[in-house]
């Protein structure tokens, strides 16, 4: 038998998952359950919520698997079919289902989007485009941005070409031989998680201008201490938390000032910097070993092809064409 579940219920259960994301996403999320409940209950009553749709989902999962039914993509389609009567924009009615399938993960429930035969193809929106920054936009972005921290963040991201979640996980031991022994540039050795290949990249002048600044402020590094941390704690950043800082200095920067920030879009997010690094270094680098930079796979392409003296040699052209000051 099926539980009915209580307002407050579906409310604590649904406020759990979103902790977990920034406050961008949470408005897209918000509105994207706002909405299921809304059709959910049309068909199931109103005293019903998403534990409800939970609870079925469960206990057809306890049949065996020849007598289980495609609950999950049944509703979804459903779902999908309600939102295109109601006239939501195709990158909506996507956005909602990826707000559901991700939550239906987190609740360790798997749906692939192969079988909605209903949802509709992405509409590219170029206000929707990562912004090209000339140098001097983002001199202003790092002016704009609130603390020292941030600064940093900005101009580390732009320098190495490091993806947000790489930038999180860096540890101070992972600059701190060469940052103690006052070298400039800093190389970095690191593997990326998204592809597995070991690749190296480099902290610029600017970069250690700002680092040295912010490190002033902390105490006790360790080794395994986090290179950044969130403001006033000891607890290492999380991707959200730069997601949610650019968000709110993204009204401030004047270039941006034609675009539309809605619906938590920002269009120079922390991916933006790292398009940069590429863009800034397409045709003064060779382009493999940019990728090799950005810690992409590299295919017939061995080892030797990336001696110290073309490491030094490349790198020689990426400090001159990304120094800031």
């Amino acid at each position: 038998m099926l539980i009915i579940y209580t307002k407050s219920i579906f409310e604590k259960e649904i406020n759990k998952f979103l902790k977990l994301k920034s406050k961008s996403t949470q408005i897209v999320y918000k509105a994207s359950f706002n909405d299921f409940l809304t059709f959910y209950r049309q068909q199931y009553g109103e005293k019903t919520n998403i534990g409800h749709f939970l609870d079925r989902i469960f206990e057809n999962m306890k049949k065996p698997p020849r007598e289980q039914k495609r609950l999950v993509e049944s509703e979804i389609v459903d779902f999908i079919n309600y939102l295109i009567n109601k006239t939501k924009s195709n990158n909506t009615i996507r956005a909602y289902f990826g707000s559901m399938q991700n939550f239906l993960k987190y609740k360790g429930i798997a749906i692939s989007s192969c079988f909605i035969g209903n949802l509709p193809p992405a509409t590219t929106q170029k206000k929707n485009g990562k912004h090209k920054c000339t140098i001097e936009h983002l001199k202003e972005f790092v002016s704009k941005a609130p603390t020292i921290r941030d600064k940093t963040l900005i101009i580390c991201m732009l320098q190495s070409g490091l993806a947000v979640n790489e930038i999180c996980e860096l540890n101070y031991g992972d600059i701190a031989d060469e940052y103690e022994g006052g070298i400039m540039p800093i190389c970095i050795e690191l593997v990326r998680k998204k592809t597995g290949v070991p690749f190296k990249t480099f902290f610029g002048r600017d970069t250690l201008k700002y680092l040295r600044l912010y490190l002033q402020s902390r105490t006790n590094l360790k080794h395994d201490s986090p290179l950044f941390t969130k403001l006033g704690t000891a607890d290492r950043i999380t991707t959200s938390t730069i997601q949610q800082r650019f968000g709110e200095i993204a009204p401030k920067l004047s270039f941006l000032s034609k675009y539309s920030i809605e619906n938590g879009f920002n269009p120079v997010r922390p991916h933006s910097l790292r398009s940069a690094f590429k863009s800034r270094l397409t045709g003064k680098v060779d382009r493999d070993v940019i990728e090799f930079f950005m810690g992409f796979k590299l295919s017939g392409v061995g080892d030797s092809y990336f001696n110290l003296s073309l490491q030094i040699s490349c790198f020689n052209v990426l400090v001159l064409i990304l120094v800031f000051y």
